[in-house]
């Protein structure tokens, strides 16, 4: 859905990778991170984004209060997880 919400397709794998990073699916976050990469190996948005869920994965930080600060500080990711949650429990 981000993907396709998004004109420019690597924003889409951005915020769609950045959600799965938020909801603590790391696996998923890289791949999607991966394929933007694919479409534009040189953006340092996605590099700088992997090199996010990499030290959060040797780290183990994904404490509850972290995300909330993450998703309040960005009013598209707020919009995308509320799709992602209708979705999920439809």
């Amino acid at each position: 859905i981000c993907v396709l919400i998004y004109f420019f397709p690597v924003k889409g794998y951005l915020r769609k990778g950045q959600c799965h990073a938020l909801m603590k699916e790391n696996q998923k976050a890289l791949a999607t991170f991966d394929a933007g990469l694919k479409i534009d190996p040189n953006n340092n948005e996605i590099k700088a984004a992997i090199q996010k869920v990499m030290v959060q994965i040797s780290y183990g930080q994904h404490d509850e209060e972290s995300v909330r600060r993450n998703v309040e500080g960005d009013p598209e990711l707020k919009v995308i997880l509320k799709i992602l949650f209708f979705f999920r429990n439809i």
